[in-house]
């Protein structure tokens, strides 16, 4: 695939995700509602796109995904779902 074709996800993820840095690997965490969550793969053609994402990665690139059904940004404050995600982020990330 080439990188114009991948930008448009870049970008997406770049607006959606926060990244860590931390040691040789990066980590991208992902939050976001139904169209980024993982999906169960068994008799589900759908697919949220974080679900995708880590193949355009190799394995120097861990992808976190917290994405939800049903979620938005109010409900991911109010269920505290940002809390394990907060918790790993250091100063400088």
């Amino acid at each position: 695939m080439r990188f114009a074709t991948r930008l448009p996800i870049l970008l997406c993820a770049a607006l959606v995700s926060i990244v860590q840095i931390s040691s040789d690997r990066i980590t991208i965490y992902m939050i976001g509602d139904s169209t980024m969550a993982d999906k169960p793969t068994e008799d589900n053609p759908e697919r949220g796109w974080g679900q995708l994402f880590p193949l355009f990665f190799d394995s120097s690139v861990i992808i976190e995904n917290h994405a939800k059904n049903g979620r938005s940004t109010r409900s991911f404050l109010a269920e505290s779902l940002w809390q394990p995600i907060l918790q790993k982020i250091r100063p400088g990330d």
